[in-house]
Parts: C-alpha cells; sequence; structure tokens
C-alpha cells in the first residue's frame, strides 16, 4: 500500500499512471513493478503485506479511499 499522509503521489506500474492525494492510497500487488514520484513535499508511508496474505486484498492495482481507521492503522 503507497500512501502519502501530505502531498500528493504519482505512481506508475502495470502499464497505468496514477495521482495519489492523501485521501486515497494506491494497492500494488505483490512483484508489481512500479515507480513512485513525489510532487512537492510529500510524507509518504508504504505498507508492505506477506504474499501469501495479499490475496485476501485481491484484484489488481488499484486506489483505496483512505477512511479515518487505515489513515491511523497505516500512520
Amino acid at each position: 500500500i503507497v500512501f502519502a499522509e501530505r502531498g500528493v503521489l504519482s505512481v506508475e506500474a502495470a502499464l497505468m499512471h496514477w495521482v495519489v492525494p492523501p485521501q486515497r492510497c494506491l494497492w500494488v500487488p505483490p512483484r508489481v513493478a512500479h515507480r513512485v514520484r513525489c510532487v512537492g513535499e510529500v510524507h509518504m508511508r508504504t505498507v508492505y503485506l506477506c504474499p501469501d496474505r495479499a490475496g485476501e486484498i485481491g484484484g489488481g492495482t488499484r486506489v483505496l479511499e483512505v477512511s479515518p481507521l487505515l489513515r491511523e492503522l497505516v500512520l
């Protein structure tokens, strides 16, 4: 999970491009090559999951809403 507590991230993965503001995060499944660029001053956090558990989130790379609970868990 790629998350910017402050600032904006530009992420390239799986031939796609996302702009990720602090209200969102990006789920990047295991073994997916990706590149993260910071736009301005950024306070970034990442969460790494065991590949065996990543399947529980499912799907490919996608944007997720950052709820107050998820925000606090990541921070």
